[in-house]
């Protein structure tokens, strides 16, 4: 798939031994969509205190034009692109635009519905 735009280049010296990552690696990354456009950059996850589990990821979607806004998005409609250190989100910017957003302090108990995996 590859990002485009300004996503760091690939060092091809970098293995990736596993599929772990850590959540301060990924905050750094960027986020494409499908087309290659720059959406933001990842800010955070949201996890269940009840399990741990992590309940979805927080895109700070950031482009010029349209007022900086954090989105709640599911897991499964993230792909992780290690080899050029971004991540692509199955939406398109339209779609971001008309994400209701969400607070920090009052986060919802899941992502915008709007943005979820084209399975689901």
């Amino acid at each position: 798939m590859g990002c485009v735009g300004d996503a760091p280049n690939t060092r091809a010296t970098q293995q990736v031994n596993s599929m772990l990552q850590s959540i301060a690696d990924l905050k750094r990354y960027p986020v494409f969509n499908e087309r290659g456009n720059r959406l933001g950059v990842l800010d955070d996850v949201v996890l269940d205190a009840d399990d741990w589990s992590v309940r979805y990821a927080v895109l700070r979607y950031d482009v010029p034009g349209a007022p900086q806004k954090l989105v709640g998005v599911a897991l499964d409609a993230l792909t992780l692109d290690s080899e050029n250190e971004c991540l692509v989100v199955a939406a398109d910017d339209d779609l971001l635009r008309r994400a209701n957003g969400m607070t920090r302090e009052a986060p919802p108990a899941q992502p915008e519905p709007l943005i979820t995996s084209p399975e689901h």
